[in-house]
């Protein structure tokens, strides 16, 4: 309960808590209803997506008079695989079949992408209906790669791998008047840059003494003017990498190639989809990643007990 959205600074929630639900009966994982007003549980009847989508429209309706902050986390796409049209596939107690029960999977996954991007489309079109379409800052991203019936193609790898498809996403920012249309960016960000870039956006200050792993990526979208250099890092599960510059380095137990090695070295300028490994080429390079790798797992876990 302590980390329901209206305890983490939220002043409303609507959906559900777990890692994802039956789109129709809204059944969690475990096999436990998880659709939630707030921090109580309040059934409702429809498919997940619609119901996000609605609900942020009636937010941004209920509070187009003054400054709002509306964060939509769509479900879609994950699993289980369920469009519109098809029935729930869990019930109380019953998480099974987990992925759900399309056999075309492919074809639901196509279905669920379109039922997010109708809902995308609903909220910008009300946001332009209440004429707030200059005065405010969208912003539009995926959390990972696909995974399942979802392609990365040229990409390597997928959801919950280092490599490239595991988390190279699409991100778009518009706010006429602010953002120049038709501009692209090619700097390296993440999703943790998007809250300090929120706090410049509304007009506030970082209080002093808070430090975020995040860097302000306003100076890119509204001035065009290049990121300071930063170190990006990963680790999930025993797969690490670290990006610097063009440079990227993944330690990975996971092998794509008979042949495959569990130290990479990549530059992503020349070698976007990550198949000429280069670290016997450049040791020091190697090391020199390798060790700024080392360093910071010893910062992000100095005082945690870690499992074994």
């Amino acid at each position: 309960m302590k980390f329901n959205p209206t305890k983490q600074g939220f002043d409303e929630f609507r959906g559900y808590v777990s890692g994802n639900v039956d789109y129709h009966s809204h059944i969690d994982g475990a096999g436990m209803e998880d659709w939630w007003k707030n921090d109580e549980k309040v059934p409702e009847e429809g498919y997940s997506t619609d119901l996000i989508t609605k609900h942020a429209i009636r937010f941004m309706e209920e509070n187009r008079n003054r400054p709002f902050c509306l964060y939509v986390p769509h479900e879609s796409p994950h699993y289980p695989y369920q469009g519109r049209q098809d029935k729930a596939d869990r019930s109380p107690g019953n998480p099974e079949p987990m992925l759900g029960s399309r056999s075309d999977r492919t074809k639901a996954y196509k279905e669920m992408i379109e039922a997010m991007d109708e809902g995308v489309g609903e909220i910008v079109r009300t946001v332009r209906r209440l004429g707030l379409e200059r005065m405010t800052f969208i912003f539009f991203c995926s959390d990972n790669g696909a995974t399942g019936p979802g392609l990365n193609t040229p990409l390597c790898g997928k959801k919950g791998t280092m490599w490239e498809g595991g988390h190279r996403v699409p991100a778009i920012a518009y706010w006429p008047g602010k953002i120049k249309p038709g501009m692209i960016t090619h700097e390296t960000a993440m999703t943790m840059d998007i809250f300090p870039m929120m706090v410049t956006v509304a007009g506030t200050t970082i209080p002093e003494g808070l430090n975020f792993d995040g860097v302000n990526l306003s100076p890119v979208l509204f001035e065009g003017k290049p990121l300071p250099d930063h170190t990006l890092f990963w680790r999930w599960r025993g797969q690490k990498a670290v990006r610097k510059g063009p440079w990227k380095l993944v330690i990975t137990k996971v092998k794509r190639k008979k042949k495959g090695s569990e130290i990479e070295l990549f530059n992503l300028e020349k070698d976007l989809c990550e198949q000429e490994n280069l670290k016997d080429i450049y040791p020091d390079k190697t090391l020199e990643l390798t060790s700024e790798l080392a360093k910071w797992e010893e910062e992000v876990t100095a005082g945690v007990k870690m499992r074994a």
